[in-house]
């Protein structure tokens, strides 16, 4: 077997950037302040800049801490809240997202922000949200819901895709292409 220079020095690159990258984050993490924000979220959780995921509870930071800055997740990660950036391909957050989820799948409780993926769930938006993916679902949703299918209890917005669905609709239940209730 023949190794050229080029590929062994960009295996040691490689291999040098696994050991320094979770310890650079490690440290850029310790050196966030938690964040509060009145009124709910990142409400006295320890904080940190960034969050590396195999699979919680494989992750740089424990599941209790909140994520303000950049989470990648490889396959999956679970935090408290997250402010700024989730990336992966299965991304949980237990409580409030600000920001964007960007992932194959997304699950928030409350979701200020935007989710974009194959599968997005979130149980309330009342500052307002856009899903954007094959399915989307939540319970209470203010915004925009784009996708084939799109499922929630109650809404103050708009619906667009093949299957439209608002529980608790004044008006309308089912509605292809557009429904919407205000």
């Amino acid at each position: 077997m023949r190794t050229n220079g080029a590929g062994m020095l960009v295996a040691v690159t490689l291999l040098a950037w696994g050991f320094i990258l979770p310890v650079t984050g490690a440290e850029l993490g310790r050196t966030v302040p938690p964040t509060t924000v009145s009124g709910g979220g990142f409400g006295g959780n320890p904080a940190t800049g960034l969050q590396l995921s195999f699979w919680a509870p494989l992750q740089i930071f424990p599941e209790n801490f909140d994520v303000s800055g950049f989470r990648l997740n490889f396959p999956y990660g679970r935090n408290a809240n997250l402010r700024g950036l989730d990336l992966g391909i299965f991304n949980h957050v237990t409580g409030v997202v600000e920001g964007f989820q960007c992932g194959f799948g997304n699950r928030a409780t409350e979701l200020d922000g935007l989710q974009l993926g194959v599968f997005n769930s979130s149980d309330s938006s009342e500052a307002g949200c856009c899903q954007l993916g094959l399915i989307n679902m939540g319970k209470t949703v203010t915004g925009v819901q784009i996708g084939l299918f799109n499922y929630c209890n109650t809404m103050s917005g708009v619906q667009i895709g093949l299957l439209n669905f608002i529980t608790q609709s004044d008006v309308v239940i089912f509605c292809p292409i557009v429904n919407a209730q205000f």
